[in-house]
């Protein structure tokens, strides 16, 4: 995903200078202190556009540069956010709007025409396709 540099400079109350232009990376991590030390273990002369700081909705980020020059933003996901990407059901994730990762819980019945419709789970599709040709 691709901020607008305005995006970057509100956020971070500064100027941001993309080092190629090529590509933004975003990541999340459950424990970004510990990405962080094995970061810079690996990687001591790292740029950071910002070390670790933390968001007023109390979200962990870091931002830097990787050897290409991409911007790589990485997260940290709270417990709370785990529960909304970890053996859940269809429906149910995060969104990322601008820097604030939201919940959200979205499932639709699957007897609706609404599920029909908008479905892409590709094992239920599969096996639907099965039924209509079995009982032609």
């Amino acid at each position: 995903m691709l901020q607008e540099e305005k995006v970057w400079k509100d956020v971070l109350g500064k100027d941001v200078v993309p080092e190629n232009n090529s590509c933004e990376l975003y990541f999340e991590e459950k424990d970004i202190e510990a990405f962080i030390e094995k970061l810079e273990n690996l990687y001591p002369s790292i740029q950071y556009v910002n070390r670790l700081m933390m968001h007023s909705w109390g979200q962990k980020v870091i931002r830097f540069y990787d050897l290409d020059g991409n911007l790589i933003e990485v997260i940290g996901v709270s417990e709370t956010q785990l529960r909304f990407v970890t053996n859940i059901s269809s429906g149910i994730g995060l969104i990322k709007c601008g820097s604030v990762v939201i919940p959200f819980d979205n499932q639709i019945s699957k007897d609706t025409d609404l599920y029909k419709l908008y479905n892409t789970n590709i094992h239920e599709l599969i096996e639907e396709k099965k039924k209509r040709e079995a009982g032609k």
